[in-house]
């Protein structure tokens, strides 16, 4: 099961006149995080490629997503701790973005720039969710 796949978003985003790109932004955060998080699959073939490309911030969030992930996330790309965080969790992130100073000032999420000052700025919120999570007995 796919937790998300940019292909999902993108008649909502022509139908906002935006690039392409911007389905695909939440989900290179998200991937980018995890990916710094050392929540990757050990098994994944471009990790060590990926994690550098993070390190250098070598592309944007969508591109950092369309490169090394096929900008989806799925079960095979996230380590059993990513997997049962993105299970659990998943939902209530796509729900946080909208607690982020700057997302809030945009109309849809999809308007975010395709940058790093926003994963930097979600990031925080990110991590928040997967203290609580962890906290929680890993469940949210």
């Amino acid at each position: 099961m796919t937790y998300d796949d940019a292909e999902w978003h993108c008649d909502t985003v022509l139908d906002l006149d935006l690039d392409e790109s911007a389905a695909v932004i939440h989900i290179g955060v998200f991937l980018a995080w995890a990916t710094a998080r050392g929540l990757l699959s050990e098994t994944l073939d471009n990790r060590a490629a990926a994690i550098h490309a993070l390190e250098h911030r070598t592309t944007t969030p969508s591109g950092f997503a369309e490169q090394y992930f096929v900008a989806q996330i799925d079960p095979l790309m996230l380590s059993d701790s990513g997997n049962r965080f993105t299970d659990d969790a998943y939902a209530r992130y796509l729900e946080v973005l909208q607690e982020v100073p700057l997302v809030a000032q945009h109309a849809t999420t999809y308007e975010v720039p395709d940058d790093w000052g926003t994963f930097d700025a979600i990031v925080p919120y990110l991590d928040r969710l997967y203290d609580e999570w962890r906290a929680d007995g890993s469940r949210l």
